[in-house]
Order: structure tokens, then C-alpha cells, then sequence
């Protein structure tokens, strides 16, 4: 099952990071996740700034990698929104579900954002 929503108003011009991780600003508006923060969801669009988009919060999509992965890892996202392997004190934002060989490479994912970080 896909949960997606829509109309989000982009806080910043995200429209170069369709495929990557976001997070909601304090406003209330999408901007690309932090460093392991945590997470929204992924942006299926890219908007400019003000304008609405779409989120995938729980389903099968694919994302930017931001490193070198591979396929089972947990994963967070990197400073710019891109998915990389989770560590402790980060917050997982899904699952990949085939390998990353280097980073920018497009790969499947699971995304469920956590709402608490990893443990130790």
C-alpha cells in the first residue's frame, strides 16, 4: 500500500531534488531533510518554492543515493536529502531494496519514516 500526500508547500525551490528525502519546517512547509534528522517522506515532484507537492510517507518508490549502499540497508537521509546508510542517533527513513555502486545513482527503496532515532 502507498501513502502519498499532496499539496505540501515547499519552504525553499526544490525543483532539482525530485527523488530525495524531505522533512516538514517549522512552518509547516516540505524542505530537504538534514543530516539523519528526521524525515517526512520522499518528494515525488520537485516544486519551486510556494508551491504544492507530493510525498510519499510509506510505500515503494526510488531514491537518490547518496553513497555507496547495499540492498537491505537502513537507511537516513545525507545533508542534502539524498539516502544514505543509517547509523546510530539517526533517524531511518526506510529501507533499500537493491544496491547503490556510488552515489546519484537511482535505486528502489522502501520508505516508513521513524519517528525515533536508532539505537546504539
Amino acid at each position: 500500500m502507498q501513502n502519498t500526500y499532496g499539496n505540501i508547500v515547499a519552504g525553499a525551490d526544490l525543483s532539482s531534488c525530485n527523488k530525495h528525502i524531505v522533512e516538514l519546517a517549522s512552518d509547516g512547509t516540505i524542505v530537504l531533510a538534514g543530516n539523519g534528522g528526521q524525515a517526512f517522506g520522499l518528494l515525488l515532484d520537485g516544486p519551486k518554492q510556494g508551491m504544492g507537492s507530493s510525498i510519499l510517507v510509506h510505500g515503494v518508490d526510488r531514491a537518490v543515493a547518496g553513497d555507496v549502499i547495499t540492498a537491505g540497508s537502513v537507511l537516513t537521509s545525507d545533508a542534502s536529502g539524498r539516502v544514505i546508510p543509517a547509523t546510530a542517533g539517526t533517524y531511518p527513513v526506510g529501507r533499500a531494496l537493491d544496491a547503490a555502486g556510488q552515489a546519484g545513482q537511482v535505486i528502489p527503496v522502501f520508505i516508513n519514516p521513524a519517528l525515533a532515532p536508532l539505537a546504539a
